[in-house]
């Protein structure tokens, strides 16, 4: 009987040292892949992204096509839009924090000086199928 409760008691210890360490580990940084794919939002905009590093935007059904590079750290994403069609405020680096939420995408502006792109990356995202 003794040696019962003593395993018992030893499992719940390790049980609860194993609970313990898994809530203190660091979250696993975000990679390409995680976020490759594409999404559309609620304005029609058509979003590619590729694991490459480099991404496609059909805007509004074809009035506008985006493309460009972009670079991950952590949660944080770093957009740079390439091409002779954009605009001169939308030059240079637009960085968001992103969360996603299975087939959902979510963003937060940290710096954005272009205003039409900040207004299509702040909807919701959803996976296209």
């Amino acid at each position: 009987m003794k040696t019962t409760h003593l395993i018992r008691f030893a499992f719940v210890g390790m049980l609860a040292l194993m609970l313990g360490a898994c809530a203190n580990m660091p979250t696993m940084p975000w990679s390409k892949n995680q976020l490759a794919g594409t999404w559309k939002n609620s304005l029609g905009t058509v979003w590619t992204i590729k694991a490459d590093g480099t991404f496609t935007a059909d805007v509004h059904h074809g009035k506008m096509h985006a493309a460009g590079k972009y670079k991950i750290s952590g949660d944080t994403i770093t957009i740079t839009e390439t091409g002779e069609k954009v605009p001169q405020v939308c030059k240079g680096d637009a960085v968001y924090q992103f969360h996603r939420d299975g087939a959902k995408l979510h963003f937060t502006v940290v710096s954005d000086k272009c205003k039409i792109r900040k207004g299509d990356i702040l909807k919701e995202w959803t996976a296209a199928k």
